[in-house]
């Protein structure tokens, strides 16, 4: 880690939108916001020039206007045999989601202040070994190191914090994204998570229910407003009525109904559109996703005779919409769990990746690690950021805030403690998990102010701060 805080990064590559977050110095998950201050960004790519590739929003949004130098929903593509060539210059499915990972990288460096290396990418559990190592291969042409690829309701069943509590529980994860579905069963220990099977469509997603109601409404359009020419030959007209069906099937989720106001060639019209009205017209669309909850259900039995569905969770952006949560209520009985759903995924992957920086750090300091003291600038007791108390940081980790590279104890005159290896520094951070509080018998010089030197009663030890 080349900036010394230990800072590893969990990034959702999604097929319509995706996510990078890392774990703040409060210890919390925390998703990095792009330069439109918004938290996903869509996976969406635009060869704009030969000398300019545009990545994001700005790309979704020429999807229609500039449509043959736009590339979506790549993340289908992947593993597969594919070349898109523009401007003379031949891309790859890695290739090009190498150019999403690099903006969401560049995003959270501008967000954090610090350097993006290290990295675990999500996959769907379907996933086969070319795909994943095609996604491997996305990171490091993308400059990334990629310390691990992780199974996408594994992160979720980690967000969701499954593994507390110890007893055994066998979950259901329904991830419905923008493009593709798919169902796993995995089974959660107090240390370990089991994906048991999965099942799913990568052909089926939020895009689906969004070209419906685009369909709805420019049919509603014609039929009321009767404009002079074909809207449907407009590239402008059909970005903006897509961009209004995606923005009123999110209103749809928390209101009944939402108008929609159209103009084109000089005809105008005013559609409203009800949440009864957009579930009927998709709801052969959730009934490819109970089909797909059922065949895992049954693949479930054939491999756990008697198992039992003990949580369902959640995962994808369009879960917010209400009958998904309804219909599995109605067809199952289930009480699913929907929490920040389309953050889930990226928030539980930088969560693994924090643990596997640890574990990493415990495994090197294992090896005759060599603990010294190095003076360097107090803390400034004065300072709103100062531990609120005189505890040790090993005691009191969860509130201990690091105002430099490397975080000093406030009991110990401000002096930090190191891993020093054979081959050079491989950590400052305090306090480590292979470093306990010094001993009675060191040396401590006492500030100006002090007559005795604080002994730290800790002896525990604790996560790295953050």
């Amino acid at each position: 880690m080349a900036d010394g805080t230990g800072r590893v990064f969990g990034i959702d590559l999604g097929t319509t939108y995706s996510a990078i977050a890392y774990i703040d110095e409060t210890g919390r998950p925390t998703v990095c916001r792009n330069d439109n201050n918004a938290e996903t960004t869509p996976s969406v790519v635009q060869f704009e020039t030969p000398t300019n590739v545009v990545v994001g929003e700005a790309a979704k949004q020429s999807a229609f206007i500039d449509a043959d130098s736009v590339v979506s929903l790549i993340k289908r593509q992947m593993g597969e045999d594919r070349e898109y060539e523009f401007h003379g210059v031949v891309h790859t499915p890695e290739s090009i989601s190498a150019l999403i990972l690099r903006r969401l990288a560049t995003d959270a460096t501008n967000y954090t202040s610090g350097p993006v290396e290290q990295v675990v990418i999500s996959v769907p559990a379907y996933f086969g070994a070319r795909q994943k190592e095609a996604t491997y291969q996305a990171g490091l042409i993308a400059g990334l190191d990629v310390v691990g690829i992780l199974p996408e309701p594994v992160a979720a069943a980690v967000h969701y914090d499954l593994t507390k509590g110890g007893a055994d529980k066998t979950v259901l994860v329904y991830d419905l994204g923008g493009g593709t579905f798919d169902t796993t069963v995995i089974h959660v220990g107090a240390s370990e998570i089991t994906v048991v099977c999965t099942d799913g469509d990568t052909n089926l997603g939020g895009a689906d229910w969004d070209g419906r109601l685009r369909d709805h409404l420019l049919d509603r359009f014609v039929a009321q407003a009767a404009p002079p020419e074909s809207p449907e030959d407009d590239a402008e007209f059909l970005q903006e009525v897509a961009n209004k069906a995606e923005e009123v099937k999110k209103q749809l989720s928390v209101q009944e109904s939402r108008p929609v106001q159209l103009r084109f060639a000089g005809a105008a019209a005013r559609i409203e559109v009800t949440r009864a009205e957009f579930e009927t017209m998709t709801k052969d669309l959730l009934d490819r996703t109970i089909e797909i909850v059922r065949r895992t259900l049954q693949i479930m039995q054939e491999r756990s005779p008697g198992a039992t569905i003990d949580e369902v969770l959640l995962v994808g952006g369009s879960t917010r919409m209400p009958m998904v949560s309804d219909r599995l209520a109605e067809e199952f009985g289930w009480d699913p769990k929907l929490h920040e759903p389309e953050l889930a995924v990226a928030k539980g992957a930088a969560i693994f990746a924090l643990s596997r920086l640890v574990y990493k750090m415990q495994q090197e300091a294992s090896t005759a690690p060599v603990v010294t003291l190095t003076r360097s600038v107090p803390w400034p007791t004065s300072s709103p950021r100062s531990p609120a108390s005189t505890a040790c940081p090993k005691r009191r980790s969860g509130s201990f805030r690091r105002r430099r590279p490397t975080a000093f104890c406030p009991r110990h005159s401000g002096w930090a403690c190191t891993i020093a290896t054979a081959g050079g520094i491989t950590s400052s951070i305090w306090p480590s998990p292979t470093i306990r509080c010094p001993p009675a018998t060191a040396r401590w010089p006492p500030r100006p102010s002090t007559t005795t030197r604080p002994r730290c009663s800790s002896s525990s030890t604790s996560r790295p701060a953050r």
